[in-house]
């Protein structure tokens, strides 16, 4: 974002074909919601993808690949030696060094942080949400959280999505200052989040995801007004589990570590209450 530079993400060319052709094809609709692609979105799939990468079998070789393959920064590790992690999944989890991701003006109260290292689109309201970017044609608020009174007040609300990419550090964080409030998990298929998919018609990735939805209890930074905000973790294809390290109640800082994913592509959605958060225009610009 400083430099402006665009930078293509690291991906395998065979999964890059592959994707391709699952989700852009001739006739893909029909064919990504055929039997046998409905079974490589089976939540049972995907659970032995996490048990293979809790295996410690040839654990290092495995992460030195993973490493090399991605083009992954070793340098901020706050465990730097690759022998001293476990399973490949231990690696996926990884905590970087203390100070590694510092939050942009600190002592500023009405700075919103980015949720993740991710790539961020962000939108002014649900309905823009759904006009530049998500495209399944059945997504709205109360599918996408199951819960008509959350829902409710964040009706029209603006929406910032960051969406992760595998070679990505997995731990998730506080955008605001709030109280970490209940967190339900919401059963579903795991659909890849790529950005081709989020886009397309054919698919309702948000709302059919297996995700979880936490309410963080924020303030407004200037009139104190209660703001509550919705706080989504959607899981993917290969996403063996979301996990949260803050419990219910406890008082977090804008950038403070709320949680993590384990192996595999994933995405974190927040929902503010309408005018309540004004985004930078060059964010706005690039997500449409």
């Amino acid at each position: 974002r400083s430099t402006d530079d665009t930078h293509l993400q690291h991906m395998p060319l065979s999964t890059r074909i592959g994707m391709r052709l699952l989700f852009h094809g001739l006739d893909h609709g029909r064919f990504v919601n055929s039997r046998r692609t409905e079974q490589v979105r089976r939540p049972s799939l995907t659970s032995r993808a996490g048990r293979k990468f809790d295996d410690p079998t040839h654990a290092c070789e495995r992460i030195t690949a993973f490493i090399r393959t991605y083009n992954i920064d070793c340098t901020q590790l706050r465990e730097p030696d690759l022998r001293n992690y476990p399973t490949m999944n231990s690696f996926f989890t990884r905590r970087l060094e203390r100070g590694a991701r510092p939050p942009a003006s600190p002592r500023d109260p009405t700075v919103v942080s980015s949720a993740a290292d991710c790539r961020l689109t962000v939108f002014s309201s649900v309905a823009d949400a759904k006009r530049f970017w998500i495209k399944g044609k059945h997504f709205t608020l109360p599918a996408l959280l199951q819960d008509s009174a959350l829902a409710g007040q964040l009706h029209n609300g603006a929406v910032a999505i960051f969406r992760l990419a595998v070679e990505d550090y997995h731990r998730f964080h506080m955008p605001v200052d709030a109280v970490v409030g209940e967190s339900r998990s919401i059963s579903g298929t795991y659909f890849t989040v790529n950005s081709m998919v989020v886009r397309d018609k054919h698919f309702d990735v948000f709302t059919e995801n297996k995700r979880d939805v936490t309410t963080l209890h924020a303030r407004h930074p200037l009139t104190g007004a209660a703001l509550p905000v919705a706080y989504v973790q959607v899981g993917a294809l290969l996403v063996a589990s979301i996990r949260r390290t803050a419990r219910e109640g406890k008082t977090l800082q804008r950038s403070n570590e709320l949680g993590y994913f384990a192996y595999g592509g994933s995405t974190v959605v927040c929902v503010f209450p309408q005018g309540s958060v004004e985004w930078d225009e060059d964010l706005v610009r690039n997500s449409e």
